[in-house]
């Protein structure tokens, strides 16, 4: 049996939407439903499908990260003072050295009243140690002159000297040796008390005769010490029997006291001017520290920024300029948290940086911990995280970004 099938009766508005709708049949079937696919519309559904694998493609086979910048260290200029900014050297972009100067600040309410006291105590002294160095030669001249009148007298009080001399000799030695004897003995106690032969009493009473006699000592020592210089002091005209001696006498007597004093006044003077002259040192370089400091950039770089300007007055401690070091171009870039387990040091990376169309080559040198703990050294810029558990990464390029270009968006993709 044959079927005829008609042509389908097709309606104009059906035909302009670009599809057939079914027919009937001799047999009273209807057939199927037949629609006609619109180009336009592959090409849109294409063009979808493109983008889909371009932009979510990366984030499916490939660990990337959610925010990255070029960044490089930084040396922080602080000043360890508070004050005034009297000069400021540094305008960002400038290159410096290590150790060029940056800034002056000069601490207007430092109180010099130490120094000045310092410095007023040094001119009293240095005028007094002046005087009695002229006093005392002054003295010596005179004193040479009335010498040559009293030259006979040596002679006849000689004898006196010499027998006071050998009976002050023999006590010393006497006295030494006891010392010896004392020191020796003293020495045996001691040794005798460490294991407790000897009770501390009779220690200590081993102790006193030793002092004794070494005061002793002292005693004899300054006897003939007073002995010698009873022969200077007669070699200069004085008696030592109290009878009247001429008015030449006495004043060489008197000049000899008065240089004695003098040379004792000069000792003296002349450590106290040292002190003085050190003491003085060092208020004024507590002066520098604390009124007038110069800040100096701790490294070679570039001036990144600059916080005051001349005439501002800062805190102690307080930031003035940074220093940026161009060499040490790196990226920090911030992961997230699912992908901590392969942000490893040392493994290898992939940066595309804005502008560069080429990839640049780096590891990861540091991982700084979760944003809320971050650990990085001082850098020029600062990236926020979204949120606390992001992963903050140290990226070491290969090689340094060209022009100290900081500051610029990138992409950090794991190898």
């Amino acid at each position: 049996m044959t079927v005829d099938i008609a042509p389908p009766a097709t309606d104009q508005h059906a035909i302009q939407a670009g599809l057939v709708t079914g027919w009937n049949t001799k047999a009273g079937w209807r057939g199927p439903l037949l629609r006609t696919i619109s180009p336009i519309k592959l090409l849109i559904a294409l063009g979808c499908l493109v983008a889909a694998a371009y932009l979510l493609g990366p984030t499916l086979f490939f660990t990337e990260s959610n925010e990255a910048v070029t960044n490089a260290p930084i040396d922080v200029v602080r000043s360890p003072i508070a004050g005034v900014v009297t000069t400021l050297l540094a305008e960002p972009g400038r290159s410096v050295r290590k150790d060029d100067v940056i800034a002056d600040i000069f601490n207007d309410y430092w109180d010099p009243t130490a120094m000045l006291q310092a410095g007023n105590r040094l001119i009293e002294a240095t005028q007094h140690l002046d005087e009695a160095r002229q006093e005392a030669s002054a003295l010596r001249v005179q004193q040479v002159l009335l010498r040559e009148a009293h030259a006979l007298w040596l002679s006849s009080m000689d004898t006196v000297l010499t027998a006071r001399r050998v009976q002050a000799r023999s006590a010393l030695v006497a006295t030494r040796a006891r010392l010896e004897t004392a020191t020796e003995t003293l020495q045996r106690y001691g040794n005798l008390s460490k294991f407790g032969a000897v009770n501390l009493q009779r220690l200590d009473e081993v102790k006193l005769a030793a002092v004794t006699v070494g005061q002793e000592v002292s005693g004899a020592t300054a006897e003939l010490a007073k002995i010698e210089a009873e022969g200077k002091a007669l070699a200069s005209g004085l008696l030592l029997d109290g009878t009247e001696r001429s008015t030449t006498s006495q004043r060489l007597d008197d000049i000899a006291i008065r240089l004695a004093m003098l040379d004792a006044t000069q000792v003296a003077t002349a450590v106290e001017v040292v002190a003085l002259r050190d003491r003085l040192l060092i208020r004024e370089r507590q002066r520098d520290r604390e009124t007038r400091i110069e800040l100096r950039a701790g490294s070679a770089g570039t001036i990144w920024r600059v916080f005051n300007a001349p005439g501002d007055r800062i805190a102690a401690n307080s930031t003035v300029a940074n220093v940026i070091d161009c060499s040490r171009t790196n990226v920090t870039a911030i992961f997230s948290q699912r992908d901590v387990g392969a942000l490893r040091r040392g493994r290898r990376v992939s940066v595309r940086v804005a502008g560069f169309t080429d990839p640049l080559g780096g590891v990861i040198a540091d991982v700084n911990g979760y944003y809320d703990s971050d650990t990085r050294a001082a850098e020029a810029i600062t990236i926020r995280a979204i949120d606390k558990g992001s992963v903050l990464v140290h990226v070491q390029l290969d090689a340094a970004v060209p022009d100290c270009l900081i500051g610029l968006h990138a992409n950090v993709r794991l190898d």
